[in-house]
């Protein structure tokens, strides 16, 4: 039997611990008096390619070509736990472009249309894109995925038009100087930030750029030089590749299309092999992509004044799980997301294992342009992340919050190795993911005080993400936000 004195000292330390834990998660911690001052970026660049989990990247282990993305890793400093604040896109991208928990804007949509539940950032809050553009920032965007403008948390940007004639111009005029001269429509949709770029070579006016990437989102179908290194085995498998490139979110089987999800149980191991390879080669295309706009960047003498991220919005099941594609979980491969840092104040070559989430984005690029927090009204929770990558020891750990209403019964907190999952029903699962990465092994009922730890942690993350309703929010403007969101989301193949 344990002592009387012993269990009191344990039970002291556990609530120590835990008192800890729960300032962590509350507050953004204040910067350390021994933390070095950082110098300032005079430029930002944002770059988000959709449906990218990290272990797709060769700077995170895994078997994609990405040179050009890792290179921001060799110049900055790559997060190696990095969370997507939930696993889809329309609440991800509430998050990144306002540091606050997308539960914040939740509200009610139409079930008949297939949106149950909407975001909607009411239009009177100050976003760091809005606080740019006053101070005279060019601050540009063009989103390839219709879903992320529909929370209305793009304020500030100007959406950018580019026609396809204006690209093959910019192309025949610079893409054997950036060698890319690649004739894809998807390439020549990054080329109005390559124009733009090239076009300045002296610094004059300082800019915001955001470019978001619609690959590798499924269908996964990489461009034509890419499918030529395929090892493909018509032998081997029982469908011609275009059965394999159609798998996707929509089921239109006279356009050789079917959902992936309804024949993804019944594929073979080497037809999965084919997908799973066909999804790396696209992200090969992200970063032909990237390597572009980074050479352009440079090219333009920009490069050492302008910080540069790269993220993305979510991951991808590729059949873990008895999972495909995105929004069905929050397990690792659809929540762990590449960040990736570089530029003023950003130390080269640092990898940091402390956890970090979409909630940092917002205050990283606020702290990096001189923006306070207190002239935002949403980014309230986040760190700056180049704090935090020159001096983690100073760094108390944050609780990281994952969840998706609309969609899930669930929702989770990391802290450290230690995720728990919560489900509606009232059951739990707590993982160690330092140990159990695949999440196999289910430790609630044998480490009962770290549950209950995580649990309480999660129930105060929970209360900071409830919806925040104005009472002067337009009813009108929330039936045009529905309609829309079905409208984007059935162009997706989100819903039929």
């Amino acid at each position: 039997m344990t002592p009387p004195r012993a269990r009191v000292l344990r039970w002291t330390l556990a609530s120590a611990l835990l008192w800890l834990a729960l300032l962590a998660c509350r507050e953004v911690p204040e910067p350390h008096p021994e933390a070095p001052q950082l110098p300032a970026a005079t430029n930002l660049l944002m770059l988000v390619s959709d449906t990218l989990r990290a272990d797709a990247l060769s700077c995170y282990g895994g078997e994609a070509v990405t040179p050009a993305i890792c290179s921001l890793a060799e110049r900055g400093t790559l997060f190696e736990v990095a969370y997507s604040a939930a696993p889809w896109t329309l609440p991800s991208a509430v998050t990144l472009f306002t540091g606050a928990p997308p539960g914040r804007y939740q509200r009610p949509g139409d079930p008949g249309r297939g949106t149950e539940n909407l975001y909607r950032v009411p239009g009177q809050e100050v976003l760091l894109a809005e606080v740019l553009a006053e101070r005279g920032w060019l601050v540009q965007r063009r989103v390839e995925n219709g879903v992320a403008a529909q929370g209305n948390s793009l304020q500030g940007f100007a959406d950018t038009r580019y026609s396809a004639a204006r690209a093959r111009e910019a192309r025949a005029r610079w893409g054997r100087e950036l060698a890319f001269e690649a004739e894809d429509p998807r390439y020549d949709r990054v080329w109005w930030l390559l124009e733009r770029l090239l076009e300045s070579p002296e610094p004059q006016q300082p800019f915001f750029y955001l470019h978001w990437l619609q690959d590798p989102h499924a269908a996964y179908r990489p461009p034509d030089h890419l499918q030529r290194r395929l090892e493909f085995g018509p032998r081997r498998l029982p469908q011609d590749l275009d059965f394999y490139l159609g798998l996707g979110h929509r089921n239109r089987p006279e356009k050789g299309r079917r959902k992936i999800r309804e024949v993804g149980p019944d594929l073979s191991p080497a037809e999965l092999e084919l997908v799973r390879d066909l999804y790396l080669r696209e992200v090969e295309s992200v970063d032909e992509r990237v390597g572009a706009i980074l050479s352009a960047l440079e090219r333009s003498g920009r490069l050492d004044d302008t910080l540069v991220l790269f993220t993305s919005d979510h991951g991808e099941a590729l059949g873990e799980h008895g999972n495909f594609l995105h929004g069905v979980s929050l397990q690792e491969e659809l929540v762990r997301i590449p960040i990736l840092l570089a530029g003023p104040g950003v130390p080269p070559g640092t990898r940091v294992r402390t956890p970090v989430a979409h909630r940092d984005v917002v205050p990283t690029l606020a702290a990096a342009v001189g923006v306070a927090q207190s002239a935002l009204t949403t980014a309230d929770g986040g760190r700056d992340l180049r704090e935090l990558a020159n001096s983690p020891e100073l760094q108390p750990p944050m609780a990281v919050h994952l969840s998706s209403p609309d969609r899930l019964q669930e929702e989770a907190i990391v802290l450290g190795d230690l995720k728990l999952i919560a489900r509606s029903d009232q059951s739990v699962s707590l993982y160690d993911l330092a140990q159990d990465p695949g999440e196999a092994q289910d430790l609630a009922s044998s480490r009962p005080e770290e549950t209950e730890r995580l649990l309480q942690l999660l129930r105060r993350a929970r209360a900071d993400s409830r919806p925040v309703v104005r009472g002067d929010e337009d009813a009108a403007e929330l039936e045009r936000a529905a309609r829309e969101t079905e409208q984007e989301l059935r162009a997706i193949g989100y819903i039929d």
